[in-house]
């Protein structure tokens, strides 16, 4: 019977052997070096580690160098609400042992670091008891699966030429993982050949280990497959609990999507990437939430999904005239609201929440986050909600309108400077998503959404708020003033790098304006890793203009 050990509190941590190793491994059991984050603790023997307080300062090692090939595998038990992002899974050519002194976060502060690799674990494959694995190749391939199922490549570029140890940053909301050795009881060797891998027995599982998630799991990975399916819906997790009204989108779309049977699922046909306009079918009730939901990307294409409002009767309406371009829905004598690439480098199961209040406000949430304000609108006509399903989204999913909040109560988040750096913290470095503005120490930017006219709104709206077809003429960014809120010094965070908490900001962004960044960190922020998004407004970065303090 393999060795295996599970924990309520707790991840459990896999190992398998390697490609060319024998399947009876004469290397020890993987535990945690005593070298890790201020905020771990090494429990059980050095097979448990435990994130305390804060998101960060979570980095741990393997106690030894992993074989080419061997398979880790993780199951998640413990996750928290109070953060964003999750686990970071890496490999280090650095012994443990050698490290002086351990930063915040593995990425981007080791992986910036010659002979560190790692990234960022999408957070929907974070579930509870989901059991994620991962391994290098000779080539320096690193792969990763779920449950048991091949994903496919996760990262590469790794030196392999040199002993390799395993790093995880238990970082945002997975606080604690377990290792355990199970190479006596599956043989799941990254080898060439699937006859071996086949050829193991299903194995026999421990009483105290979820004997359907485990059993299941270990039969799949004796024989992984990629799956590429993306028929079948997708199980919500951030809006599960949720009571929701049927929706439907209405039959007229763009001549590139067809509708399923009952108008709640739309695709975009293969070869192409516009034209995909789809609206509902119904104008949007006021103070209802509706809920969409990616179910499948294309990541060979550039752009993605946009999202607006229009007064216009999608009854009346000629699809074959939209354009290809949503921006140049403007130029229509209707109303028309448009904010493009709402969900930035989407990932499947991504659920993306939208809500029209009485006062024109239009909220946006991705995965459960705290909502912020990026559209503003005219409230007091009938409103049709449409997307332009573009670029790297392919498929969506209509899930329904809600009146529950995106954010119960349980789930508030703690608003503090750990939680405000958190966010910044995952959004540059993973996907980027929106912060309420409230939650930031930088004043309120315009929101990206264009409108076709002039707003009209029951209360009175900084007109900076509501844009028109002219595009905005920059302006000379204010100096940044103190304020009590800031503090009187650099430890507060006013003056530090918002990615590498190291050095100061000596920078500023065009045409935004926000000063957030070291030069080096915006360099790569503008042309490199960050897309070219601010990383505080996700304003397209023009360029990065040097300053000088007196």
């Amino acid at each position: 019977m393999g060795q295996g050990q599970s924990n309520p509190n707790g991840s459990t941590f896999y190992a398998f052997g390697g490609a060319g190793a024998p399947h009876h491994s004469s290397q020890p059991p993987l535990k945690f070096n005593n070298k890790h984050g201020d905020n771990c603790q090494i429990l059980r023997d050095g097979t448990q580690a435990k994130r305390g307080e804060s998101f960060c300062k979570g980095i741990v090692f393997s106690d030894r160098p992993v074989e080419i090939g061997e398979r880790v595998c993780i199951r998640l038990t413990e996750l928290s609400i109070r953060w964003s992002g999750v686990l970071r899974l890496g490999f280090s050519s650095h012994n443990p042992v050698t490290i002086q002194n351990l930063p915040k976060y593995a990425c981007p502060d080791l992986t910036g670091k010659p002979g560190y690799w790692a990234k960022a674990l999408t957070e929907r494959y974070a579930e509870s008891n989901a059991l994620i694995h991962y391994y290098f190749t000779s080539n320096g391939d690193v792969h990763f699966g779920v449950n048991g199922v091949d994903k496919g490549l996760f990262f590469s570029g790794v030196d392999t030429r040199q002993p390799l140890w395993c790093m995880i940053d238990l970082y945002g909301n997975c606080t604690a993982i377990e290792m355990v050795d199970m190479r006596r009881s599956l043989n799941n060797f990254a080898g060439e050949s699937e006859q071996q891998e086949s050829a193991v027995n299903t194995p026999e599982i421990a009483p105290h280990l979820l004997p359907d998630t485990i059993e299941n799991v270990s039969n799949a990975l004796n024989n992984l497959t990629v799956s590429n399916s993306n028929e079948g819906q997708v199980p919500l997790r951030f809006n599960s609990v949720s009571q929701f009204r049927d929706l439907a989108f209405h039959n007229s779309t763009g001549p590139n999507v067809t509708l399923n049977g009952d108008r709640s699922i739309v695709w975009r046909h293969d070869d192409e990437y516009s034209n995909g306009y789809v609206f509902t079918e119904q104008p949007v009730r006021l103070g209802e939430r509706f809920v969409i939901q990616i179910l499948s990307t294309e990541n060979m294409y550039i752009g993605s999904l946009a999202f607006g409002l229009t007064s216009c009767d999608p009854n009346l309406l000629d699809t074959s005239g939209l354009p290809e371009d949503s921006d140049m829905l403007l130029d229509r004598p209707e109303y028309w609201v448009v904010s493009k690439d709402v969900a930035n480098t989407p990932d499947i199961g991504d659920e993306l929440s939208f809500l029209v209040n009485e006062d024109g406000t239009v909220e946006f949430s991705k995965n459960g986050a705290i909502p912020s304000v990026f559209m503003h609108v005219d409230s007091s006509v009938n409103l049709w909600a449409f997307w332009d399903v573009y670029g790297n989204t392919q498929r969506l999913r209509l899930v329904g309108a809600t009146g529950d909040p995106v954010i119960r109560a349980d789930q508030i988040r703690q608003d503090s400077v750990a939680s405000r750096e958190n966010d910044r913290n995952n959004m540059s470095m993973t996907d980027l998503v929106d912060i309420d503005q409230h939650t930031l120490d930088t004043p309120p930017v315009p929101p990206r959404s264009r409108s076709s006219h002039n707003i009209v709104n029951r209360t009175p709206v900084n007109p900076s708020l509501a844009q028109t077809t002219n595009p905005p003429i920059p302006t000379q960014p204010e100096s940044p003033q103190p304020s009590s809120s800031r503090g009187q010094d650099s430890r507060n965070g006013s003056d530090e790098c918002k990615i590498c908490y190291e050095a100061t900001v000596d920078c500023v962004l065009y045409m935004c304006g926000h000063m957030c960044l070291c030069y080096q960190c915006a360099l790569q922020q503008w042309k490199g890793r960050g897309g070219g998004i601010c990383p505080m407004c996700r304003e397209v970065i023009q360029d990065v203009i040097r300053i000088y303090r007196s």
